[in-house]
């Protein structure tokens, strides 16, 4: 059966999950200190960003107005109405009822069978595909030979809805019908049925390294590398590929962080000193300020060794040495899927080096947050067993070493290309010179990379149908908006 196409996709919401703890701070007399309410209330007062803000997180706040607050909503209602123009300013806190979900996202942990997709809905039909924004090496769905622009009509004998296509794809085994795409004569394009192919899903970590290279070309030595997420799991890794771009020689670097959400603020500090860190060793990188009842500051230095850690591990396995480089120009590509801790690698290097925006407008998180568990000291220990919340509310904000801040509305990019450009089912692979995202970066370095027009055209003459924007449709991909702080100041 053949489906026409309608070329609409939905813009991706971004939410904000991070980790961490805190110190204790007493409610008001009359409230149950064990009770959800309580803990809500306690933890907003004593760690919210714009506690100052909202009269009902005073210290002074009244017996009766605290107990009416208390006894009147539920979790979820309570942290909603004491959040600061929530939807505006706070985009991003957020109250859960299992705490597990969030450690396990914050770790790249999900059941996948190694790909990220987005989802593109028929015309004539309930019906949907999907399309691959991406595939992890060594995956289910790398050995089968999926790759990124590949179009899939449904799963396991059912199509595909706005409704079903987690659930299809959060199946053991999960058999997908290819889409192979039909110009009509009256021009149309249409979709139908092609080969399928099968793929298992296992809980996995996912490695955040999807590809790195040395292009080579007219004296330059210009490094590339698709990074996913900070995933503080993965510091080693990634300090590896560092030692290989420093053992080549590099002498640019292309960083594609087009779908990197962010994460740990550890980590993206160990990656601005692999970049940048020659000579600037104990040089402010980044400053995260909290409320104003804390006055607490937290000075991210750029460093030359890093911790390497184990998952669910917070205490680190071992130490090693920063592969440091010392470049002077830095290409990010970046997407309205670009936010928080990658921002800060845009911000927090701008002061040293000269960072060339190539993309779209990154999704603008100047915020950080870190999780908070119910208990006297809002950390695991000693955790109220009577239930399962946790919350996630804002409570720093980033600035540079020039005390530059103030992205919320996302970095504007200088070299202005759209993410899809190329038809499905024809795209250029994530490292090919003919992508358009690390084309326009490596033409800025050395103009002979420019695509030919024929070679682009014949590119072009492929059946298949173009995407503006990935809408990245994976369960998960609800975790991955956020700046992670591991340990509270002090």
């Amino acid at each position: 059966m053949m489906k026409k196409l309608i070329l609409s996709i939905i813009t991706l919401t971004a939410l904000s999950f991070t980790s961490c703890s805190s110190d204790d701070d007493s409610a008001p007399t009359g409230g149950d200190a064990n009770d959800v309410n309580a803990f809500v209330w306690r933890g907003l007062n004593t760690w919210y960003y714009w506690q100052s803000d909202i009269p009902d997180l005073s210290d002074n706040i009244t017996e009766t107005a605290y107990n009416s607050l208390i006894t009147n909503n539920t979790p979820e209602t309570l942290f909603n109405s004491l959040l600061y123009q929530k939807g505006v300013v706070d985009r991003n806190s957020f109250i859960l009822s299992d705490y597990t979900v969030l450690e396990n996202g914050l770790s790249g942990v999900s059941v996948s069978a190694g790909f990220e997709y987005g989802t593109q809905k028929f015309s004539n039909s309930e019906d949907s595909f999907i399309f691959i924004v991406y595939v992890v090496p060594g995956t289910s769905a790398y050995q089968a030979g999926i790759k990124r622009g590949d179009v899939f009509l449904s799963a396991n004998g059912q199509n595909f809805t706005s409704d079903n296509t987690s659930t299809l794809l959060a199946s053991p085994t999960v058999e997908l019908v290819k889409g192979e795409f039909i110009i009509e004569d009256d021009g149309s394009t249409v979709i139908q049925a092609g080969d399928s192919i099968t793929v298992q899903t296992s809980e996995e970590q996912e490695n955040p390294i999807i590809y790195s290279s040395v292009i080579e070309k007219n004296g330059n030595k210009i490094g590339y590398l698709f990074f996913n997420s900070f995933t503080r799991e993965f510091n080693d890794e990634l300090n590896t590929v560092f030692a290989d771009f420093k053992t080549k020689g590099i002498n640019e670097l292309v960083l594609d962080l087009r779908y990197n959400g962010g994460g740990d603020v550890e980590m993206a500090t160990y990656l601005a000193s692999m970049i940048k860190g020659e000579g600037n060793n104990g040089k402010l990188f980044s400053q995260l300020r909290f409320n104003e009842k804390s006055g607490f500051i937290n000075n991210y230095n750029f460093v030359n060794t890093l911790n390497v850690y184990s998952l669910n591990q917070d205490d680190p396995i071992a130490t090693e040495s920063i592969n440091e480089l010392n470049l002077s120009r830095l290409f990010v590509i970046g997407t309205g899927n670009t936010a928080s801790a990658s921002e800060l690698i845009i911000n927090g290097l701008r002061p040293y080096m000269d960072v060339v925006l190539v993309g779209n407008t990154t999704y603008g998180k100047d915020v950080a947050s870190f999780t908070l568990y119910d208990s006297s000291t809002f950390n695991k220990n000693n955790i109220n067993p009577d239930h399962k919340y946790a919350m996630q509310p804002i409570v720093a904000k980033n600035f540079n070493s020039k005390g530059e801040s103030d992205y919320s509305r996302g970095f504007q990019p200088d070299i202005q290309v759209d993410d899809f450009t190329e038809p499905l089912g024809a795209m250029s692979q994530f490292g090919e010179l003919t992508e358009p995202m690390l084309n326009a970066a490596l033409v800025e370095i050395d103009p002979s990379f420019v695509v030919t027009s024929s070679a682009r055209v014949n590119k072009l003459m492929k059946k298949g149908i173009t995407i503006r924007e990935a809408n990245l449709s994976s369960e998960n991909n609800r975790l991955n908006y956020e700046m992670v702080i591991r340990d509270l100041p002090q």
